[in-house]
């Protein structure tokens, strides 16, 4: 876990000693001013300021106090910098409390008001603590935003003390980010800086930012060095928080080494001085160190309740990265325990809080932010100065067109008298002619009226049987889609009654073996339906929306139409039906190059609707060449027909021969629609002959593309053993991790697990005997695609199969990948496909 929230903390409270330096007026001398001084006027709010900043880290009542009798005297008084002062006061004191919320108002009031009257360093102070709180919170970008704009007004003011803490913090964002080379240079300049001015707080501060670089890398000695330096310094300024926090953190490099009884030893006088001084997100922190430290030592029972007790209190302080690593802790300790449900629960929550923490946008933000801020900086200060130079310009040239426009409008009034002289001369001369022509333009125009009358008629009367037969097609879609969801709500409800009416019984009733089979059977069925409902669904969204892709590979022909007549098998049997095929075409024309996919699932579609129409008879599956490059499929069965008017009807989505509750065959009304998009977008043309009662012919073209027959048809089975193999699987889904964990374990395989891209590289890194990588290709933090560079980068040989939902292995999603399994994964397949890769 990030010590992110303690350094900040320890910041904070530094922070306010260099934003109030001493001043020359020690407080007893300023609590006189203020009894010598009754008057009710600026004066007084400025008084009560200065001495409530005197008892900060003294006495927080006495604090709040004056600052509070500050704040209603200024308001009262409307006095803009007093307001500023005492708000900022007031977030100081709610921040010793520990009441982010309400020193975050406190502060950003303050900064408002400062922005106002251009308080340049007190808007600098503002933004420092501003952006402390967003750290804490893990607002990273907006945290290093106000860095960045403090820093840039402490440079400008030459006030080297706040500019050393702005650099500090800034290195803090680049360290959280794992930049540590970046880091490094902002915490070294800072140092610089702190040591020149014999700054012991802020030389404290640094060193332990610098520790926990060294801890990063794995230099201890030099992080525990580093450690303790900033505990004497702490020490010696009587600075109880910052001496809690280096003990922590030494506990934390002791932790790493697994030399459980000194970090205890560290934790628990860490613990007695944050009780002490009453530092919540502190004990937060440290409880879930403690949590770790007992988890590896396998005491789960006090390792669950250290995590609990650490989770209610980033809950009441709002610690979004402490809430990520503790649910994470979390979900480990439950499945220790084997408590999958809230382990899996757990790790729910905790990918939500990861999810929010970063992404990939907010990291380009933060990274890019000094380089924009500097050019609002320039661009700013640009704009000013061509503001002025057009303010000048805008008055020299208001000027000149006043007087030119005296001088025009006086030519043009003298103009305009001339004018309307000969006007109203001409004008009366004219003035019966223009009435006759008036009078006759309204006769015309009442003629055209009339006209444009009767063509708006006939336009409205065309317009409205128009817009009713687009209403009766708009009745006919919303009828069209009602029935298709009546249907699929049923086809969907149908399997999913087998699963959990079968699973249910199997669970309560325990059947004999023989039973438990036939209901696994049913249950595995089930889903192969449901599967298949789900895939068409999604297929003909696609097409749909022109997102269809089409892959083209050779296949063989008559293998493809086998194997679709083979899922059938049963379902022919139990009817008494004959199917057969007669491919009338040579050995080598058997062998086209097409989507295999989209093929197969043509036949499938129409192999389906014969078998299911079809209660006595036969079918057939015909393939011939009609011309050089064209080939022609039938299937041909002795079914019910379809009716002549339906014809084109059944190839639109959605329509069904029959429709309503009173079906006597099943089906969701869009698999001819599906056949009839997929063999257009292969180039073909599809069309049925049908009569009631005498059964249906289906016929499609194909464009023919021949390849090689020497192409492979089966794939290669290995003997590979899978005895004491080790599988990486990198899977961020608890479920599909403990199908996988289960199978490989029962086949005598050792796993190792990963939740994310970024662990699986690690622990590759770690393992050199892993022989197999399993690999999920989305996942948080780092996806499957940027794994398998990075495991390939430091081990080529050793295979990598990819876990994707794709059908086909030239997709450019896995078309990289060593190899491919398909969701839902059969245990089969994979097993066939690791011994393959392990051979």
């Amino acid at each position: 876990m990030k010590k992110n929230i303690l350094l900040s903390l320890f910041l904070i409270n530094l922070f306010f000693s260099t934003a109030f330096g001493a001043l020359p007026i020690v407080t007893d001398s300023l609590e006189t001013l203020l009894q010598n001084h009754q008057n009710q006027d600026t004066t007084r709010v400025n008084l009560l300021n200065e001495t409530a900043i005197k008892y900060i880290r003294i006495d927080n009542e006495k604090l709040f106090e004056y600052a509070t009798e500050s704040k209603i005297l200024a308001e009262k008084l409307n006095y803009t910098k007093g307001i500023a002062r005492s708000s900022f006061i007031l977030g100081v004191y709610w921040h010793s409390k520990m009441e982010l919320s309400k020193c975050l108002r406190y502060y950003e009031e303050s900064l408002k008001l400062n922005r106002l009257v251009n308080e340049k360093k007190q808007i600098s102070y503002c933004l420092n603590n501003i952006g402390l709180i967003n750290k804490i919170r893990g607002n990273y970008s907006y945290a290093l935003e106000c860095y960045m704009e403090s820093l840039a007004i402490t440079e400008e003011l030459s006030d080297i003390r706040t500019t050393a803490y702005c650099l500090n913090n800034i290195g803090n964002i680049h360290k959280i980010l794992n930049d540590d080379s970046l880091a490094l240079v902002y915490f070294n300049s800072s140092l610089k800086i702190k040591e020149k001015i014999d700054d012991e707080y802020g030389i404290a501060t640094t060193l332990i930012n610098i520790g926990h670089i060294y801890k990063r890398q794995d230099s201890f000695n030099l992080a525990i060095d580093n450690y303790k330096k900033s505990m004497k310094l702490s020490q010696g300024i009587d600075y109880k928080h910052g001496v809690s926090v280096c003990l922590l953190n030494i506990g934390g490099v002791y932790l790493i080494q697994k030399n459980y009884a000194k970090a205890l030893d560290y934790y628990e006088k860490s613990l007695v001085i944050k009780e002490e001084i009453g530092d919540e997100p502190g004990i937060c922190e440290l409880n879930y160190e403690r949590a770790v430290l007992y988890m590896e030592q396998k005491n789960y029972t006090k390792s669950l309740m250290l995590a609990k007790e650490s989770l209610e209190l980033a809950k009441k302080h709002q610690l979004l990265s402490n809430l990520e690593d503790l649910y994470f802790l979390l979900s480990d300790i439950y499945a220790a325990n084997n408590n999958y449900k809230s382990a899996y629960e757990s790790h729910l929550l905790y990918k939500r809080y990861s999810d929010t923490l970063f992404n990939e946008e907010s990291i380009k933000e933060i990274t890019s932010l000094e380089l924009q801020n500097k050019y609002n900086h320039e661009k700013e200060l640009a704009e000013l100065e061509q503001k002025k130079i057009d303010d000048r310009l805008a008055v020299r040239v208001k000027r000149q067109l006043v007087f030119v426009a005296i001088f025009i409008s006086g030519f043009l009034l003298t103009i305009l008298v001339l004018f309307l002289m000969i006007r109203l001369y001409r004008n009366k001369r004219k003035a019966n002619l223009e009435l006759s022509r008036k009078n006759d333009e309204i006769n015309r125009q009442k003629k055209q009226l009339s006209i444009q009358k009767e063509q708006l008629e006939e336009t409205v009367k065309q317009r409205t049987f128009e817009l009713l037969k687009e209403k009766e097609k708009a009745e006919e879609s919303d009828r069209l889609k009602t029935a298709f969801l009546n249907n699929i709500s049923h086809e969907f409800r149908t399997p999913m009654n087998g699963i959990l009416g079968f699973s249910s019984l199997l669970i309560e009733t325990k059947p004999p073996e023989s039973e438990q089979r036939k209901y696994v059977d049913i249950i595995k069925k089930s889903c192969n339906q449901l599967l298949n409902i789900v895939n068409d669904t999604v297929e003909i969204s696609k097409v749909q929306s022109q997102q269809a892709e089409t892959i083209k590979i050779p296949f063989n022909i008559s293998t493809i139409i086998s194997e679709v007549i083979a899922e059938f098998q049963v379902a022919v049997q139990l009817k008494g039906l004959e199917i057969k095929q007669e491919i009338n075409l040579g050995k080598q024309q058997l062998f086209i190059k097409s989507d295999e996919y989209k093929f197969r699932r043509v036949f499938w579609h129409l192999v389906s609707n014969a078998v299911k129409f079809t209660q006595t008879g036969y079918i057939v599956i015909k393939c011939e060449m009609i011309k050089k490059d064209l080939l022609q499929f039938q299937v041909k069965d002795t079914g019910i027909g379809i009716e002549a008017r339906l014809h084109e009807e059944v190839f639109k989505p959605f329509m069904q021969g029959e429709t309503g509750m009173t079906r006597n065959f099943g089906g969701n009304g869009i698999g001819m629609s599906l056949v009839k998009a997929y063999i257009e977008i292969l180039n073909g043309n599809i069309w049925l002959e049908s009569m009631p009662a005498k059964g249906t012919s289906v016929f499609f073209t194909l464009p023919a593309i021949f390849v090689n027959g020497d192409i492979k048809t089966t794939e290669t089975i290995s003997d590979a053993k899978l005895e004491d193999r080790t599988i990486l699987i990198a899977e961020d889904n608890e479920l599909n991790y403990l199908f996988l964990h289960k199978l490989l374990v029962d086949n005598n395989c050792k796993v190792i697990h990963a939740w994310n891209g970024l662990e699986a590289v690690q622990k590759f890194k770690e393992k050199s005997t892993i022989d197999l990588v399993l690999m999920d290709l989305k996942m948080p933090i780092m996806d499957g695609h940027e794994a398998f560079k990075k495991i390939k980068k430091i081990n080529s040989k050793v295979p990598i199969i990819a876990q994707t939902a794709y059908a086909s292995e030239q997709h450019a999603s896995i078309i990289h990948f060593d190899g491919y399994v398909t969701k839902p994964m059969e245990q089969e397949r994979l097993l066939k496909i690791i011994k393959k890769y392990l051979n």
